[in-house]
């Protein structure tokens, strides 16, 4: 029978865990399709006769070969001039497969012809209890590797995640550097040249031990073999410079990304530990790396900020050891954890006493300023992330999803679309109030309540999309699930916290396409930005700019169903959003770039002003003046004195 997996075990002194590796690939079917080839590296303990024993016991699966001491890399490459299997693995002798799913992925690899799988793995101690599963979450069948080797799931993959298809390895005549050890860090980069294709195999295949003393990932053992992982270096290096011509971009930053990590550990080790010794092999690893590759020499000394340390040493590589251990420690305690607060700031789930903090040491003019400034330059790095998916969809690259209708709606009444994940029985009380006033002033309107439990009866929902909303929140869920009901049925989406004063205006139904969006003629942008600075902008930089929770469309309007397609094409390879406000973000490239398409500017300051006045922070208009501009409110139940400070308000305009 042809062997479908071959799996190399590099074995140097592993008599204490070989027994244990070899036992979890005793599987009871598929046994003959799996080829494993025992490299003894030239050990000196027990390890060589265990591991004939199995190979005496199981002739058509286990092959040992003993040879000289060369290291990890010389054990992979005399692997790979045995292997005959279809696709190749690796497995190092202290750790194991999960016997129970191992069956089940040699049936899998069977049926794909992916040049890559990727397969999830747990973290083990040495009681082989699971400290951590590592799940990849990737969508089912072939997918493209530049459409996820930048995703976080996949730019800091591990070797145990991976299994090579043989010709891959075989057409870019793959070999890992000899005589030193964490080639592993070649093994996911050089052979991802020749990757196009991806298969992922959602279970956990490989136990990874942690722990054992000896590890070349203790930090004191990493630290006498740094002279190996500066070859490693230059090992990728090399690799990037003979296939840079022929990658992709997104597969090129992928690149950037391995060899950053593996690049800034040098020379952080170099500068914690700095001596004459270090400094001669920072000297020396720098001026080698530069004569390999002088893109990623200039590369690394880039960087996003103004400081740059590696650059910084470079302009000064006379200074002492004293100065430079003393800068390395500051830069470490001191400026490094001031820059992640920085980060932190970025983000918009802000802790209370962060921003506490900030305004107690920051006068309140300085803060709103450097908070702005951070807020748009968050706004720019999404952008920039998301712009590639815009340009895609307006050129037509992207595919668009079918989406079902399982229904047949009313042709004589408009629809409205309501979403509470849990259901309507049990809701917060403002939203019972908005649910009420929607009965109350559309009653004339087909209106359709949705939950979890009844999603099905009018969408057909792909696959991918039924296991990635796992990792969606409900709100991210809901952006997604309008624009596809409102592609495909059309009609009004109002969210479940959205109060009718009266009935509904007449504007939200004239156009293919209608949400309320920001207005530069708005008179009070300072006080709007000041109770809300993360959704309020007039900046040109500000990409917040539309009101997503009232939004009205024809079926097939073309903004909705770019919108589907836009949106579909990020979560089918993402797991998190970049930005709480992405979809806002996503909507503003694109309406920039496709003005034409859009609907005419109706303030989004409007339906908000009621949501002020109940939290109490309204000056400009009194109750009666915004009911009479609006009858549609957009509010917040999350504040917990809003629903009754909502009752008080409408028994006084009763």
């Amino acid at each position: 029978m042809d062997k479908i997996l071959t799996i190399i075990i590099p074995t140097y002194n592993m008599e204490n865990y070989l027994s244990y590796c070899l036992d979890s690939l005793l599987i009871k079917e598929n046994l003959e399709g799996v080829e494993v080839l025992v490299i003894n590296d030239g050990s000196k303990d027990a390890s060589s006769r265990i591991a004939h024993t199995y190979a005496d016991q199981y002739p058509q699966t286990f092959q040992v070969i003993d040879k000289e001491n060369g290291n990890y890399g010389s054990c992979v490459n005399r692997g790979l001039a045995e292997a005959s299997g279809k696709y190749v693995k690796i497995l190092d002798a202290d750790d194991s497969f999960d016997k129970d799913n191992f069956e089940a992925f040699i049936a899998f690899l069977k049926e794909t012809d992916a040049d890559l799988v990727v397969s999830d793995f747990a973290i083990v101690d040495e009681n082989r209890n699971i400290k951590k599963m590592v799940c990849h979450e990737f969508p089912s069948g072939c997918i493209p590797l530049d459409k996820i080797c930048t995703t976080g799931n996949f730019s800091h993959i591990q070797m145990h995640a991976l299994t090579y298809r043989r010709d891959v390895l075989s057409e870019l005549s793959y070999k890992q550097t000899e005589g030193i050890s964490y080639t592993d860090q070649e093994w996911v980069f050089t052979p991802m040249a020749g990757v196009k294709s991806v298969g992922y195999f959602d279970k956990c295949v490989y136990k990874y031990l942690v722990g054992r003393e000896g590890q070349t990932v203790n930090p004191a053992v990493k630290a006498k073999r740094m002279p190996d992982v500066c070859q490693c270096v230059y090992a990728m290096s090399k690799a990037y410079e003979q296939y840079r011509n022929n990658i992709s971009e997104q597969l090129r930053m992928y690149f950037y990304g391995r060899l950053d990590y593996m690049i800034r550990e040098v020379y952080v080790f170099g500068f914690l530990h700095y001596s004459v010794q270090n400094r001669n092999l920072l000297v020396q690893f720098d001026t080698t790396l530069k004569s390999i590759c002088p893109e990623i020499y200039d590369w690394v000394a880039k960087g996003n900020s103004k400081f740059n340390y590696i650059r910084f040493w470079r302009n000064h590589s006379h200074l002492t050891p004293v100065l430079v251990r003393g800068g390395s420690w500051c830069y470490c305690r001191i400026l490094l954890p001031f820059k992640r607060v920085l980060f932190a700031c970025r983000n918009y789930n802000q802790t209370s006493m962060l921003k506490k903090i900030a305004k107690l040491f920051i006068p309140s003019g300085l803060h709103s300023f450097i908070r702005k400034r951070l807020i748009m330059m968050k706004h720019r790095k999404v952008a920039s992330m998301l712009s590639g998916i815009v340009e895609d969809c307006n050129a037509g690259r992207l595919e668009k999803p079918v989406i079902k209708t399982l229904v047949e709606l009313p042709k004589d009444k408009k629809v409205i679309w309501q979403y509470w994940a849990q259901g309507t029985e049990n809701v917060p009380p403002l939203v019972r109030i908005c649910l009420d006033s929607v009965d109350k002033y559309a009653a004339d309107y087909h209106i359709i309540r949705l939950s979890d439990s009844n999603l099905a009866n009018y969408i057909e929902i792909p696959d991918w999309l039924r296991e990635r909303k796992q990792q969606m929140s409900v709100a991210h869920f809901s952006d997604l699930l309008r624009c596809m009901l409102l592609s495909v049925y059309g009609g009004l989406w109002l969210d479940a916290a959205t109060l009718l004063t009266g009935r509904l205006p007449d504007m939200l139904f004239r156009y293919d396409f209608f949400a309320y969006q920001r207005d530069f003629a708005e008179p009070h942008k300072k006080y709007w930005e000041n109770s809300f600075a993360y959704y309020w902008g007039w900046d040109k930089n500000f990409r917040v700019n539309i009101l997503i929770g009232i939004m009205y469309a024809k079926a097939g309007s073309q903004v909705i169903s770019d919108m589907v397609t836009m949106l579909c094409a990020f979560w089918k390879y993402h797991d998190r959003v970049p930005d709480y406000f992405f979809f806002q973000i996503l909507f503003d490239i694109y309406i920039k770039e496709n003005q034409e398409k859009n609907c005419p500017i109706f303030n989004d300051c409007v339906p908000h002003m009621l949501r002020q006045v109940i939290n109490a922070e309204y000056p400009y208009l009194s109750v009666h003046e915004i009911l009479e501009k609006t009858s549609i409110h957009s509010l917040n139940y999350k504040n917990p004195k809003a629903a009754d400070n909502l009752r008080i308000l409408l028994a006084d305009i009763r």
